[in-house]
């Protein structure tokens, strides 16, 4: 292997390495302002609330709940830890405490001033599993993560991840991309503008995103996903499902079928995937259908139209487009 092979190789590891340790830990670059420990005994809820960072919560800390301030200065400047401070005391107002069951952390700005010296100030807590949490940033994202109870959180510029976590969740953003897995429970996630992608997921779910295309495999329950400017992509569902888009594809590929599909979409084809022993009726529209070798189906299939059941008849599955092909297999 010549020299500049080798350099290219060694380019591409160093940028894979680089990006999977932003995706983690999102703080690298800001400086430790404050460290503050309780009792995760004592701890059962956590609320957070910042204008100017990003929010990580871990719930795999233990027998003792650590929060963690870092800054970061805005407009790329670099300012020792001592202006830093000195910027904190004069402009923010800075709380940290544990009041009964909830730890509190703030930080706001005592009036607005000059954004170039706001300051980027984040949050990290770990704490013990069974934790609610109440979660804000207007300017950062969002990483939660290994939780027992309700978790409420939403971000006006940054990304949602949340993953291993056992109860109700809502979550919400206005600008970045949302990634789910391994979730279980009442389950809210929206943004305004990006994708989402969910992974191992069971309970009842509705996701919904303005801008973006929406992923999905391995979930059971039920399911509603809807997006206003993107694809829609789901694979090995054991779910009931409702799905819409108004910009794009919809694909769907269901192990079982639990309950009643409904997919649509105005500018793009559906293509759905269903066992060959379920028992289902099928209203299937658009500018053509295809669906061969379904079984035992009695109805008929011209013009653009599918009416009719399979096996029987059970579960209601409708599919529509206003300007693409309707494709039905069985598997």
């Amino acid at each position: 292997m010549n020299t500049i092979a080798k350099q290219r190789i060694i380019g591409f590891v160093l940028l894979v390495v680089s990006s999977t340790a932003f995706a983690f830990n999102t703080m690298n670059d800001a400086v430790l302002m404050a460290t503050k420990k309780f009792s995760s005994s004592q701890v059962k809820n956590l609320t957070i609330n910042t204008s100017g960072g990003s929010i990580e919560v871990d719930g795999n800390g233990g027998s003792e709940t650590t929060v963690e301030m870092h800054v970061r200065p805005n407009n790329n400047r670099n300012l020792s830890k001592s202006e830093i401070q000195e910027i904190l005391d004069r402009d923010y107002e800075i709380s940290i405490a544990q009041k009964g069951n909830t730890v509190e952390a703030f930080a706001k700005r005592k009036n607005q001033g000059n954004w170039r010296n706001a300051l980027n100030i984040s949050f990290r807590v770990k704490t013990g599993k069974n934790v609610a949490s109440n979660l804000k940033t207007s300017g950062g994202s969002i990483h939660i993560a290994n939780l027992d109870g309700h978790q409420n959180f939403k971000t006006s510029g940054g990304g949602l991840t949340v993953s291993n976590i056992r109860g109700n969740i809502d979550g919400q953003t206005s600008g970045g991309s949302i990634k789910a897995n391994n979730l279980d429970g009442d389950i809210h996630l929206s943004t305004s503008g990006g994708s989402i992608r969910l992974d191992n997921l069971s309970g009842n779910i509705d996701v919904k995103t303005s801008g973006g295309s929406i992923k999905g495999d391995r979930i059971d329950g039920a399911l509603h996903a809807s997006t206003s400017g993107g694809s829609i992509d789901l694979g090995s569902l054991t779910c009931v499902l409702d799905a819409s888009t108004s910009g794009g594809s919809v694909t769907a590929s269901l192990m079982k079928l639990p309950g009643d599909v409904n997919l649509s979409t105005s500018a793009g084809s559906v293509n759905l995937t269903i066992p060959r022993n379920a028992a289902a009726d099928l209203n299937l529209k658009g500018m053509r259908v295809n669906a061969n070798n379904l079984n035992n189906f009695k109805g008929t299939n011209s013009k653009g139209k599918l009416i009719g059941s399979m096996n029987g008849g059970g579960k209601q599955i409708s599919a529509s487009t206003s300007a693409g092909s309707v494709n039905l297999r069985v598997n």
